[in-house]
């Protein structure tokens, strides 16, 4: 009876289009987005950072207004204090992604690392004082089965965003990079 759940919801999942029925549709997806809450902190792990975001045709930062049509959200739980000369853990979250003219597909952020430059004029690939953002995640919901990696985040975080002219206002971080998936 089981079996036969698990193969009813897999039918009815690619029947609503929630999962792809191909890769090469997307196996790279390139983000951009901002962080819209730094999560609640629960003695060492902050819990419920939140990012969403569009999708791009190209990788790198770029405005909503370039968007292809895609979004995409993600929550995580990290431990370690984001900030210049650290290095955050990720320990785990879940994400989804909106193709343009699509399906939606998602998945459990397993695990990875964010890491700050020294200071604000270290520049680790992404421009000066950017994080490195490097995650290893998984595709679907398995089914009682365990997660198993299907993919990585390689991107950039960059809280440095100021509103211009005054500087008086920071904006929300902002977030970008590519999501390779198998």
């Amino acid at each position: 009876m089981k079996r036969l759940l698990t193969i009813s919801s897999v039918i009815l999942a690619l029947l609503l289009g929630l999962v792809p029925t191909t890769a090469s549709a997307w196996e790279d997806i390139h983000l951009a987005g901002r962080e819209l809450s730094a999560g609640l902190e629960r003695g060492d792990t902050t819990y419920g950072v939140l990012f969403a975001g569009w999708t791009l045709d190209q990788a790198g930062w770029a405005p909503i207004t370039e968007s292809n049509g895609g979004a995409w959200t993600a929550s995580i739980q990290r431990v370690g204090d984001a900030a210049f000369g650290s290095v955050v853990t990720i320990t785990g979250g879940a994400w989804s992604v909106a193709l343009p003219g699509g399906p939606t597909i998602w998945g459990r952020v397993l695990g990875g690392t964010v890491e700050w430059p020294s200071d604000a004029e270290e520049d680790l690939g992404c421009g000066a004082g950017v994080a490195l953002v490097d995650a290893n995640v998984s595709l679907g919901f398995p089914w009682g089965r365990p997660w198993k990696k299907a993919g990585v985040i390689e991107g950039c975080l960059d809280d440095q965003e100021w509103l211009e002219p005054s500087d008086a206002l920071r904006l929300p971080p902002r977030i970008w990079g590519t999501m390779f998936l198998k």
